[in-house]
């Protein structure tokens, strides 16, 4: 697989590490790619080497002391875009949701047996986080669909030539290659590039006339392409976990059976790899397929951890940054490719998207230990259950505790009066809120990586979805009041 993928596990690390300046952003400064030149914030700093930070992560501070992350209250400073330019954005999205939700229901239609099975499932959908991340990422790049100029001697875009406004100073070609001295503009075939006039921009999404029909119709293809992808793997994974309940309904092979619950799957596959290959051009479908593998691999990965008191921490976060965070990741890096934006910006909004990506799991699994089952649609300790050590079971295995969770994986089972015991001791012995803590890290560092972007209302909207997340975190971990 290519160098991109196999650069997981070290973007965790270093997010939870020392405070280093994102080597995306170095290398898109030095080579004058950045619109906005924004300064990168200080991280939080902790200077250990890989074992040591594998056993503490790092982030837990004695009891009474306070650690600054700007993500965990959601207070990055605020970008050169108002609450109202992120209010009409957020419109927009919601109307893009309903766009990916058309798209669906027309290929629930034409799934001839399987429309009942496909209509139960789209009726427990989420919040469409991966559809968002595509179509917010793509959004983000506008500014590179916009750029029309274009060095006459290198023919590269005033994004990447930084001589452009003096094309005899270029050294980008030989000097063969210069025939003119004036700059020169024309459509590259970018997609979505459009003639609109700016009289015509109030009609087009975003009110930007690059983000035009054209544009629209193939993020939003690509957004249900990661929807279906991510439904597909629920069906499955609720018949690997035999699951009862997804989101308050039954599951599909309960109410169907196991081989019809199989085959919507991969019917759900198909199409997902039949919408990408529209753009095989761009590389949005191995994009997609090299998720789906990295997803396997961390499904496998924990499977074969199974009730084993050993899982460590570098465990959980390769088998998380590869079971739930790729395909995030790979959403916001396919936005980017729809948008043809520079590969170091595709990087860029990849390694965001493993951060957000690991924070979203990691949120999760605290859910599973302080919520309740009218809340998660599921019973809960769901993980301790089926033998997976999640982060906070992890850390709490260091502590006194652990003999509570090591009988619970040798005799395979979480005895329902032992639940309220479990949950006061994870919370009071501080393990949920240490692992809320990493959560606020790796979001604090995806922010972070958004510096390798052009400040634009796309950037924001990224920003503002990890934000949201931490708030998410900080109610379930610190405030425990998890049905804000």
């Amino acid at each position: 697989m290519d160098s991109w993928i196999d650069r997981i596990d070290k973007y965790i690390w270093d997010s939870l590490k020392g405070p280093t300046t994102s080597e995306t952003v170095a290398i898109l400064q030095s080579e004058g790619r950045l619109l906005n030149q924004s300064a990168v914030a200080p991280r939080y700093d902790v200077r250990h080497s890989d074992q040591e930070v594998s056993g503490s992560l790092a982030v837990q501070v004695p009891a009474g002391e306070s650690v600054d992350h700007r993500c965990e209250s959601g207070g990055h400073e605020s970008e050169g875009y108002g609450s109202e330019d992120y209010a009409s954005c957020d419109r927009n999205l919601r109307h893009l949701d309903l766009v990916v939700q058309e798209k669906l229901n027309g290929i629930l239609a034409d799934s001839g047996p399987l429309e009942p099975i496909l209509a139960h499932l789209l009726a427990a959908r989420g919040k469409f986080f991966r559809p968002r991340m595509v179509i917010s990422s793509a959004y983000a790049c506008i500014p590179y669909i916009r750029d029309k100029k274009r060095c006459v001697r290198c023919f590269m875009s005033s994004l990447e030539c930084k001589r452009i406004s003096n094309p005899m100073d270029c050294s980008n070609v030989d000097e063969t290659a210069f025939e003119s001295g004036s700059q020169i503009a024309f459509d590259a075939g970018s997609v979505g590039t459009s003639e609109k006039t700016a009289e015509g921009t109030s009609d087009t999404p975003f009110g930007d006339p690059d983000f035009d029909d054209e544009m629209i119709d193939m993020i939003t293809d690509v957004a249900a392409a990661f929807e279906m992808v991510h439904l597909a793997s629920l069906v499955h994974d609720d018949i690997i976990d035999g699951s009862s309940q997804r989101r308050g309904l039954p599951t599909i092979h309960l109410a169907w059976g196991i081989h019809s619950a199989v085959l919507a799957g991969d019917f759900l596959f198909s199409e997902a790899n039949k919408a990408a290959l529209k753009y095989a051009g761009l590389g949005i479908a191995s994009c997609l397929t090299d998720a789906v593998g990295l997803m396997c691999r961390g499904e496998v990965a924990q499977d074969s951890r199974f009730y084993d008191p050993g899982v460590n921490v570098s465990d959980y976060f390769y088998q998380t940054g590869r079971k739930t965070a790729a395909l995030i990741a790979a959403a916001c890096k396919a936005g980017a490719m729809a948008a043809r934006a520079p590969a170091e910006v595709q990087d860029c909004l990849w390694r965001f998207g493993i951060k957000v990506g690991t924070a979203f799991q990691i949120v999760d699994d605290i859910l599973d230990i302080v919520s309740d089952e009218e809340f998660l649609g599921k019973p809960v300790f769901s993980d301790l259950r089926r033998g997976i050590l999640t982060l906070p079971l992890i850390y709490a295995m260091e502590a006194e505790m652990g003999s509570v969770i090591l009988e619970c994986l040798a005799t395979k089972a979480v005895p329902e009066h032992k639940i309220p015991e479990l949950r006061m001791k994870l919370v009071s012995g501080g393990h949920v809120k240490r692992a809320g803590r990493v959560a606020f890290t790796l979001l604090d560092s995806a922010v972070q990586d958004l510096s390798g972007l052009p400040d634009s209302p796309g950037r924001t909207i990224l920003r503002h979805i990890a934000d949201q997340l931490a708030q998410r975190a900080r109610r379930a971990s610190i405030d425990l009041s998890v049905h804000q």
